[in-house]
């Protein structure tokens, strides 16, 4: 079985490999993996709901109930994603907020371009480029004439009558993305010499005109104040903000806080990999301990003898150094 394929096993039926399977392992090891969640990723998630939000922009016009489906695969990928989260998945590392605030500009982004691509298009309807013109159509065209078709390779004659009263069309662009100059927006007055949009049609643009023209502010606003206002401003106000209250605790005496170990979690194994000398630290802020091999066990430097000792082409050492200084006895940390 792969890797791609035990993994997603994983997401599926982990609550079965935990209630079932899990307490009826035949070795301890064989259970830590079956109790162990699956692996996540936020950007892969950003990644998926950017994908469906795209498509259903960009395809909004000729499906707009697409917004409805788009709308409750979100719904179910929320709670299914909840769900995950709190009893499927395993913890993952603590990251910051870069990857939300970007995926807030590309959303951003994104529906300004769909509001005012979706005011071009509708401006564009019914794409005949053909606008009335005010004169009716000539006499010697209402005659009824045939005209000469082929189906199947069969030549026939198919009569043509044009009603009386009928008015003449020109042709027209009604692109208005191919206007020179440019109509930025769609307004009904831009149609300059050509009129073919109805009333309904003139609201209806009227409206995407507003909606684009808002967007545009508000994506030019966010922009400007994430690249350029606020790294301004952290010249002069601070932006660390702490959270919670400091107290008595030192860290050398808190239970559940770990230190820093460079380490590697693959999947499939029930302790991480070490990369990292931890001689001159305490076993207690690796936050985990094997009870039957030791954590030795699980460094890599402990592969190849003297790898710890070889170093770079520049000099540097291949692993990262790791210390800790322990408080002095009477004196806290």
């Amino acid at each position: 079985m792969s890797y791609a394929s035990e993994k997603n096993n994983n997401v599926a039926f982990g609550n079965f490999y935990r209630h079932v399977m899990g307490p009826r392992a035949s070795t301890q090891s064989r259970m830590n993996l079956l109790f162990q969640g699956a692996f996540s990723d936020l950007s892969s998630r950003y990644t998926a709901m950017g994908n469906i939000f795209f498509l259903t922009c960009f395809y909004s016009i000729i499906f707009p109930f697409g917004f409805f489906y788009a709308s409750a695969v979100f719904v179910v990928q929320y709670w299914t994603d909840k769900f995950c989260l709190l009893r499927n998945w395993t913890m993952t590392p603590r990251v910051g907020t870069q990857t939300t605030a970007f995926s807030q500009i590309f959303f951003g982004i994104t529906l300004m371009i769909y509001a005012l691509m979706s005011s071009y298009y509708i401006s564009s309807i019914p794409y005949d480029n053909a606008c009335e013109a005010n004169n009716l159509v000539n006499e010697e065209y209402l005659e009824a004439k045939t005209a000469t078709v082929s189906i199947g390779g069969i030549f026939s004659q198919v009569p043509i009558s044009i009603p009386d009263n009928s008015k003449t069309y020109y042709f027209c662009d009604e692109d208005m993305k191919t206007f020179n100059p440019l109509a930025f927006l769609t307004e009904p007055s831009t149609q300059r010499d050509r009129e073919w949009m109805n009333s309904d049609q003139e609201k209806i643009t009227s409206i995407y005109d507003w909606v684009a023209a808002s967007l545009i502010v508000i994506c030019i606003i966010m922009v400007f104040n994430r690249t350029i206002i606020t790294p301004i401003l952290r010249f002069f106000w601070a932006s660390y903000k702490p959270v919670g209250r400091a107290n008595s605790t030192t860290f050398s005496e808190a239970i559940e806080v770990n230190g820093y170990i460079p380490q590697a979690r693959i999947y499939r194994r029930p302790f991480p990999l070490l990369l990292c000398d931890i001689s001159n630290v305490s076993p207690g802020l690796l936050g985990w301990t094997d009870p039957f091999r030791g954590n030795d066990h699980h460094n890599v430097i402990n592969d190849i003898p003297g790898l710890l000792n070889k170093t770079s082409d520049d000099g540097s050492p291949l692993f990262s150094i790791v210390k800790e200084w322990p408080p002095i006895a009477g004196k806290s940390s």
